[in-house]
């Protein structure tokens, strides 16, 4: 609907979760961004929680045409210590280059410690 400008997804990626060579695990989510303001915006994420994580987010800014959908994949590394029993909750901030923000509540899968 149009109060609604900007609708945020975050999906699980193909790959639950990944552990790297430094010992951090990597999970992939799918950003999916529904721009329905008149005008093309530029979107980031970030990870507020937990502390320590990195972002790597595919295309970066995320550039949304008006009234479109666009999705890009986003890597959110963190440390191994931050899981218990295989899961870890996260918030996911999303802005755009003008005054949008939306912080999505995400759990992240990693090792059983």
């Amino acid at each position: 609907s149009a109060s609604v400008p900007v609708k945020v997804t975050v999906l699980r990626g193909r790959t639950p979760f990944a552990v790297l060579a430094d010992g951090r695990v990597q999970n992939m989510l799918q950003l999916k961004i529904d721009n329905y303001q008149p005008d093309a915006h530029a979107y980031r994420v970030e990870v507020l929680e937990p502390s320590g994580a990195e972002v790597v987010q595919a295309e970066s800014p995320l550039e949304v045409d008006p009234h479109t959908l666009e999705s890009t994949s986003v890597f959110v590394l963190v440390p191994s210590e931050v899981f218990k029993g295989g899961s870890c909750p996260a918030r996911l901030r999303v802005t755009d280059d003008a005054d949008f923000e939306e912080v999505v509540e995400y759990r992240l899968l990693g090792p059983r410690n």
